[in-house]
């Protein structure tokens, strides 16, 4: 079954409406602080451009 257009939009606004937790940690949390002490973590020099480029520490 496909999914819709606006089938992930729709799930986020009914998570949001029941209170989604993660919002309110969003709201507290300064997600920022914490970039600098995981670029430490993986500080190794890439060899070479080729494969994946790295993804977003605070994503992950």
């Amino acid at each position: 079954m496909q999914n819709s257009l606006f089938d992930l939009q729709n799930r986020y606004a009914s998570l949001s409406e029941a209170g989604d937790p993660l919002e309110r940690l969003n709201a507290v949390i300064d997600w920022e602080i914490f970039r600098p002490i995981l670029g430490r973590i993986d500080a190794k020099e890439r060899k070479s451009a080729a494969g994946r480029k790295p993804l977003c520490r605070i994503l992950m």
